[in-house]
């Protein structure tokens, strides 16, 4: 697992997340337009950043599930054009990691094509970049007015796997993910392409005040940006909201206490 701190800047007691993950550039069926725009509200909105969490590509091959002779383009085309539109938003990516789209080559001819994106986007010079799972720190705002510590807010976040053929089985692959971290206050899952988000808070001891302490936890399961059609429509799989969502995070002062408030919804 790969940790990181990131220190945004002290301005912003508040931030936005838009995650992108399971976009599929080179699917016949990928909303490229819906990608678009996702990545213009990044560049244009100053204090929202982006987590890329795999399957950024489709890298379809002869012997994957998906059809390698529908690809609208060639492995290199992808990666092209990923950086293409990456690049207005390089500085705004707190991470990106691989899906299970990507370790296709990575498993067959041991390259990972989504690292030579990462390398252009300046993101392995910085340590932004797996090939698995990732656990960020992220330090914001001011916790004690003009003092120079900062607020804490962790994310852990993987590409994941499982089934997605029921709701109930997304659920369970992203709460399993407390099983390995379980006190994060974000946790990030893509890969089903069911998009879905609780809350499940619980106590946790602090052994320096001898109290246990309410800590929530928020689950969240990225959309896919792909249009119904190709491989699931085949194997009778059940339509998905390509439709992306918005995570906002913030501290907020009450009763003396900074509490965070983590809040989704639809862009």
């Amino acid at each position: 697992m790969k940790e990181l701190t990131i220190d945004l800047p002290s301005k912003f007691n508040k931030i936005q997340i838009l995650p992108l993950g399971d976009m599929h550039i080179g699917d016949g069926n990928c909303d490229l337009d819906s990608i678009k725009t996702c990545i213009e509200y990044i560049k244009n909105t100053e204090n929202c950043y982006t987590i890329l969490n795999g399957d950024l590509m489709n890298n379809a091959l002869k012997s994957s599930k998906s059809d390698s002779y529908l690809e609208t383009m060639t492995m290199e085309q992808e990666q092209d054009l990923l950086i293409e539109l990456l690049k207005p938003i390089k500085d705004k990516i707190l991470y990106m990691t691989q899906g299970n789209h990507e370790y296709r080559t990575s498993l067959l001819v041991g390259i990972d094509p989504l690292r030579s994106i990462a390398r252009e986007l300046g993101l392995l010079a910085n340590g932004r970049y797996s090939d698995n799972t990732y656990f960020l720190t992220l330090l914001m705002g001011k916790r004690n007015g003009e003092s120079d510590i900062k607020n804490t807010y962790t994310i852990f976040g993987m590409h994941g796997s499982g089934g997605g053929r029921r709701i109930g089985g997304t659920a369970n692959s992203l709460e399993d993910m407390a099983s390995i971290v379980p006190n994060a206050d974000l946790y990030i899952h893509s890969h089903t392409h069911q998009q879905l988000n609780f809350t499940k808070p619980i106590f946790v001891y602090n052994q320096n005040n001898k109290e246990l302490e309410y800590h929530n936890r928020v689950f969240y399961n990225t959309n896919s940006f792909v249009k119904y059609g190709g491989y699931a429509e085949r194997k009778g799989l059940s339509m998905t909201d390509t439709s992306p969502s918005l995570i906002t995070i913030e501290f907020r002062r009450k009763g003396g206490k900074m509490i965070k408030i983590t809040d989704i919804v639809r862009l």
